[in-house]
């Protein structure tokens, strides 16, 4: 048993010299650590860019849980400082800290609204504030709906190591680890280590195989969501659609039932003026035949007086 320790402690001084030795190899200058620096955030920057192009249609129907699900990805990064995504009023809709969400993004943070649909980058002290437009891009003008901002740590304020730097070590390290693995388990615990190594695989397997079907799910439940509120949209504009036509009817028998009114009241007029004239008719009818009635007393009179004028003459 004793030999298997000092073979396990020689090993792993193995390790631990080669990781050192690693380290003493690949510590960057300063002048590399600022070229790294900057691939970084050119790498940073790409990826605010490929964000602001997959949630451009939530930014425009402000689907916070949906934007919210696309920056997440970027949640892990310790080298982020925020990403927030604002509307063109500079309101928060999505954020890596949810309780920003709603809020004014001037009263948490000092970077400013982009003035055009360029991207910047912008020296803020401690971080390095990107600034990415979410476009909206039409066949003859684009136009920018909101906007993507993102801190990134500077190197000495708690982001670590330059990522390149890290990676070689800790490739060598995992290239020493699995060295020293495979010795250890063909000197002690080969058989053993074996049957372990189909267990691992076989509950990475199971793993893999369950967080597929959540993921699955989850996009399911994302697409049903969007479903009903697509079903939900189409009612609501029918709706609408019912309304207008009732307005439309309703104004309609407005306007119809004040002509009919109005012809009504010019019927009325009209009656009236017609039996006004009728009355007038037959008072001049009767004034007429009052007329026609003295005439032949006069002429009956005059017929009198001739015949007696007549016999005097005679006489």
């Amino acid at each position: 048993m004793n030999k298997y320790r000092i073979l396990i402690f020689f090993l792993s001084l193995i390790l631990v010299i080669g990781v050192l030795g690693a380290v003493y190899y690949f510590y960057p200058a300063k002048e590399k650590a600022k070229s790294n620096e900057q691939e970084v955030l050119n790498s940073y920057k790409l990826t605010a860019q490929l964000i602001s192009r997959i949630i451009t249609d939530p930014v425009i129907d402000e689907l916070t849980e949906t934007i919210m699900s696309g920056i997440k990805i970027m949640e892990k990064d310790k080298k982020i400082s925020y990403l927030v995504v604002l509307n063109p009023d500079g309101k928060i809709l999505a954020s890596l800290k949810p309780q920003e969400v709603g809020k004014k993004f001037n009263t948490i943070y000092k970077f400013s609204m982009l003035k055009d649909l360029n991207s910047v980058t912008k020296d803020m002290g401690t971080v390095t504030e990107i600034g990415v437009p979410v476009v909206f891009r039409t066949g003859n003008k684009d136009i920018k709906v909101g906007e993507l901002h993102m801190g990134i740590k500077k190197a000495g304020t708690g982001s670590g190591l330059p990522m390149d730097f890290l990676i070689k070590v800790g490739g060598v390290g995992a290239l020493l680890f699995i060295i020293v693995l495979i010795l250890t388990q063909a000197l002690v615990f080969s058989g053993l280590q074996r049957q372990f190594a189909v267990y691992e695989r076989e509950h990475r397997a199971m793993v893999s195989l369950d967080a597929i079907k959540k993921e699955r799910e989850k996009v399911e439940k994302e697409i049903e969501k969007l479903n009903n509120q697509k079903l939900k949209a189409e009612q609501e504009i029918e709706k609408l659609k019912e309304e207008i036509e009732q307005k439309r009817k309703e104004l309609e028998e407005s306007e119809i039932g004040e002509m009919v009114k109005e012809l009504e009241n010019k019927k009325d007029e009209l009656e009236k003026k017609v039996a006004e004239l009728k009355e007038e008719e037959e008072k001049l009818r009767e004034g007429i035949e009052l007329k026609r009635m003295e005439q032949e007393e006069i002429k009956k009179r005059l017929d009198v007086i001739r015949e007696k004028m007549k016999k005097i003459m005679e006489g």
